[in-house]
């Protein structure tokens, strides 16, 4: 199971905050001794004559399925000395961005190598489809935003603005699927560091700025949840406070807190 480090998580709710995610550099893939902690740490390899791989975009496939793998062998220098890898780490300079362990752990002893192949059974894959394995809300089109972000040069770019539609139902937990309010209610809300909580200690954000929707223009009954959009993309999801209710000619108003986003 991949683990996301503080820091990726960070870089991707910035986007809400009005700040792009691009790497510059071109990411490193590690191997070490030690299982990796919730924040993606690992003792790395240190003898052997080993030396971590550069993941140049061309090594890597574009994202699918919030899902990409390695589309050439990744070899390691030959050994000088016995190694046992047992996990793996992604780095962008100092930045730790992904770590997991590997499928089957062996020891490399001199002149083998360390490498992964290109078939499934060998091969180097990260896979977000179901959510890297935590409880939360994120699109599958923004779970391959964020790998592209890392292994492809493609910077995640924010909008001004992204919309708020609420919804009757709750959305379906995995997929973010949820019947519309109807008459419909949305709203844009802007894309700036006034208008969510900096990420930096919580690894997550919420508004700071309430959120008032227009006058309903008939009763929508219960309110089950709200979907966040980027133009045509369905990025984020959740329920709001129990007891909230669309009544004709009220106004509804989402306080500061009231959606809380987690990476």
């Amino acid at each position: 199971m991949e683990t996301k480090s503080p820091v990726l998580v960070q870089r991707q709710l910035n986007v809400l905050r009005g700040l792009a995610f691009s790497v510059l550099e071109i990411p490193k893939l590690r191997l070490g001794t030690t299982l990796p902690n919730a924040s993606g740490v690992i003792v790395e390899v240190i003898e052997g004559g080993y030396l971590p791989v550069n993941l140049e975009s061309i090594k890597m496939y574009a994202a699918d399925a919030g899902k990409t793998s390695n589309s050439a062998i990744l070899p390691y220098p030959v050994a000088t000395a016995s190694y046992r890898p047992i996990s793996w780490q992604i780095t962008v300079g100092t930045d730790i961005f992904y770590a997991g362990h590997l499928r089957n752990g062996e020891t490399i002893d001199p002149p083998n190598y360390f490498f992964f192949d290109t078939n499934s059974a060998k091969n180097f894959t990260i896979d977000e489809s179901n959510g890297g394995g935590l409880g939360q809300c994120t699109s599958i089109a923004l779970r391959n935003k964020r790998l592209n972000a890392v292994f492809k040069g493609q910077a995640l770019t924010p909008q001004s603005a992204i919309t708020i539609k609420l919804t009757k139902t709750a959305p379906n937990p995995l997929t973010g699927e949820a019947e519309p309010l109807t008459p419909v209610a949305e709203k844009e809300y802007p894309c700036a560091l006034a208008s969510w909580q900096d990420p930096l200690l919580t690894r997550q954000t919420q508004n700071l700025l309430p959120i008032a929707f227009n006058q309903f223009t008939a009763d929508t009954g219960p309110i089950g949840g709200y979907q966040i959009w980027s133009e045509t993309e369905l990025w984020y999801w959740g329920t709001l406070a129990p007891g909230k209710y669309g009544w004709n000619r009220d106004l509804l108003t989402i306080e500061p807190g009231g959606i809380v986003i987690k990476g």
